[in-house]
């Protein structure tokens, strides 16, 4: 003991002289005072990381609430699958978020400087308040654009500014609600409640990411090789027009002179004379192009629906890929565009932006599945395209708008996107496979480049042949500045140029569509009259390139494959169509409900030569017509009677998963001229 010190009996405390008990009971109140402000820092932290959750888990509900309600992929879903969605989409961000927290958070605890911490705290937040600010600002768009028609996507030049000061003002009061919420929770008796049920957020949506399904990889798609194994590389351009009908092409002996420059390049192109289309609508049937699989096979009827597991990998761009080719897709959002059908590591380069890596594509796929990915995939979307558009950048597309309203701008899109095909085409190292979907033959109203036989007058009517021809006569002085152009460039001689259509006019499937090729050389030139079908365009490039079929590919090459005559040709219907609107004054998008067992399916079509029999799903009636102008009519002995037709229509159906049970029988039969 030291000299002088003296001790207390009932605490056994040494005091030491000269003041060395204060000493250590200051110590003791300062190291108190540290722990405590120690915790106090941990449960703010704690409480701004909780808040961080709740913000995203707010932002993807409201998401998710706006494509529930409305239709979108999630229509064919079961409640099942769109709760996985919910929990499983926000895995990412949330990961995100937490690491953000964590990146400023853990720094502020251990150095413990109030301004240091302060700045932190702040930045934190404000990353929170733009999540939120996020979330409220696509509420409003959402919101003015389907009350009132208006929103950012209709709004241009300097009233776009409107919309800047809105997003500032939401995240200035977003961050001041945040503080106050944050300062009201760490004085509430409760204050751990916010806190465990981020927790319990946090927990759902990695249990929801984990379960999900993992089917469906790039290992699906086959038919890929090391491209240095191959010297057939021909570059390959595929050239659709909408709603563009055989029957109105000089080409196929139309009366008129719509397609003078095919005409010429008649004697080198292999030349269909008698092909249909596996789909009524363009997303549909560009999609049985691009997989060679029908919509019945892969259920994407009409977009919103996409693809999914195998088939979103299985198509011929990711064939090609495999191959060395650059991929480029220009066409039409929301309607053909591959990544809004899911057409999953397909194409690098689509409707003017880049695509994602597909290998970080793959690593979200497999970690949430192929939905929620596709979820938040549109939902980054959604955002960097208002954004893009706000800052004058990029403008919004309006889906409907681009396809049903008469107005030059939406024809000038064509030479735009001609323009871009060149942009993308020049100077390209590596070979090229590019689709590009022109709109200009679409209809009903037309504003063609050239007024040959629509001379001096004004459409007054929907579908008016005049119009309609010379907008099939400007396609065709399109494909003449293509070919040039590609001839300019020394393509020409090396490529593989095909032209088709999607549907007949108002989305027909029973009449004759353009299906021609090109190949290098003018091999393989002359005309096929057995029928043939879109879904034959994907197996007779990869005949071409001496690259075997997949066995998931459907389709024949008509290059080597002998046609049978009574060949049957599945084809499908949707209920959704373009109507009009007498309030708005416009057209609009008349979805009706996709609900079971057929969801968007409406109608069932099989040709057989020159017969088309069509059962309507709901009502059981069989409707039989003929082809008009069909070049190789068959024996009508030889066809399928009515009942039959129903019947291989109903197993074709069975075959593909669907439940027919539904489909009144006996089938009323209805026969057209």
């Amino acid at each position: 003991m030291f000299p002088g010190a003296r001790t207390t009996g009932a605490a056994g405390i040494t005091c030491l002289p000269g003041g060395l008990f204060r000493v250590e009971v200051e110590t003791v109140a300062m190291s108190t005072e540290m722990s405590a402000e120690k915790t106090g820092m941990v449960r703010a932290w704690t409480i701004q990381a909780a808040l961080m959750v709740l913000a995203i888990y707010f932002y993807v509900f409201m998401e998710w609430l706006f494509f529930v309600t409305k239709p979108s992929f999630m229509s064919v879903l079961s409640a099942f699958d769109a709760i996985r969605i919910l929990l499983a989409s926000p895995a990412p961000p949330l990961l995100c978020g937490i690491i953000v927290t964590a990146l400023f958070g853990i720094p502020a605890v251990l150095v413990r400087n109030r301004l240091f911490g302060a700045f932190c705290s702040a930045a934190v937040r404000l990353v929170t308040s733009v999540v939120l600010a996020v979330a409220l600002f696509l509420l409003v768009d959402n919101f003015t654009y389907t009350v009132f028609g208006f929103g950012v996507r209709t709004t241009e030049g300097i009233a776009l500014a409107l919309y800047v000061v809105l997003a500032a003002v939401l995240v200035f009061f977003s961050f001041r609600f945040l503080s106050r919420l944050q300062r009201v929770l760490l004085r509430a008796k409760r204050r751990r409640i916010p806190v465990i049920i981020a927790v319990i957020a946090v927990a759902a949506s990695g249990i929801a990411a984990v379960s999900s399904s993992r089917s469906g990889g790039p290992g699906d798609a086959g038919g890929g090789t090391d491209e240095a194994s191959h010297g057939n590389q021909p570059n390959i351009f595929l050239i659709s027009s909408d709603a563009l009908m055989a029957g109105h092409m000089s080409i196929y002996g139309y009366h008129r002179a719509t397609t003078p420059f095919l005409d010429s390049m008649a004697g080198r192109a292999l030349v269909c004379e008698n092909c249909f289309p596996n789909a009524g609508t363009s997303g549909a049937s560009i999609a049985s192009v691009l997989t060679g699989k029908l919509p019945t096979q892969t259920k994407l009827i009409y977009p919103p629906e996409i693809l999914k597991g195998r088939d979103a990998y299985q198509h011929l761009p990711g064939v090609l890929r495999n191959y060395g080719y650059r991929n480029i897709d220009i066409s039409i959002r929301y309607h053909a565009d591959p990544e809004d059908l899911n057409l999953r590591n397909s194409f690098h380069w689509a409707n003017f932006r880049e695509i994602a890596d597909a290998g970080g594509s793959v690593g979200v796929v497999l970690f949430l599945g192929q939905e929620p990915s596709y979820f938040l995939r549109t939902m980054g979307d959604r955002v960097m395209d208002r954004f893009m558009h706000v800052i004058g950048r990029k403008s919004m597309e309006d889906p409907l708008g681009e396809v049903v309203r008469p107005l030059k701008k939406r024809y000038g899109r064509d030479a735009e996107r001609i323009r871009n095909f060149f942009e993308q085409v020049r100077g390209a190292s590596s070979p090229l496979f590019v689709h590009m979907h022109l709109l200009g033959t679409h209809g009903p109203v037309f504003e063609p480049n050239r007024g040959l036989f629509s001379r001096g007058r004004k459409q007054q009517e929907h579908w008016e042949t005049d119009f309609y021809d010379d907008a099939i006569l400007t396609f065709d002085d399109h494909l003449k500045r293509i070919v040039q152009g590609l001839e300019k460039m020394n393509l020409l001689r090396e490529s593989v140029i095909v032209i088709f259509s999607d549907h007949g006019q108002n989305f027909t499937v029973n009449d004759r569509l353009p299906l021609i090729f090109i190949f290098p050389g003018g091999r393989h030139n002359g005309r096929i009259k057995a029928n043939v079908q879109n879904l034959d365009i994907a197996a007779t490039i990869l005949d071409y390139m001496d690259i075997a079929q997949p066995a998931w590919m459907g389709g024949l090459s008509l290059i080597s494959s002998e046609i049978e005559p009574r060949r049957l040709i599945f084809t499908t219907d949707p209920k959704h169509r373009i109507v009009p609107d007498r309030i708005k004054g416009q057209r609009v998008a008349d979805r009706g409900k996709a609900v079971p067992p057929f969801y968007s399916l409406k109608a069932m079509g099989v040709h057989c030569c020159q017969r088309y029999y069509e059962l309507e799903l709901a009502s059981g009636v069989l409707t039989v017509s003929n082809t008009a102008g069909h070049t190789a009519p068959c024996d009508e002995s030889s066809l399928p009677d009515p009942l039959e037709a129903g019947r291989l229509i109903i197993e074709h159906l069975e075959e593909n998963g669907y439940d027919t049970s539904a489909i009144k029988t006996p089938l009323t039969v209805r026969v057209t001229h």
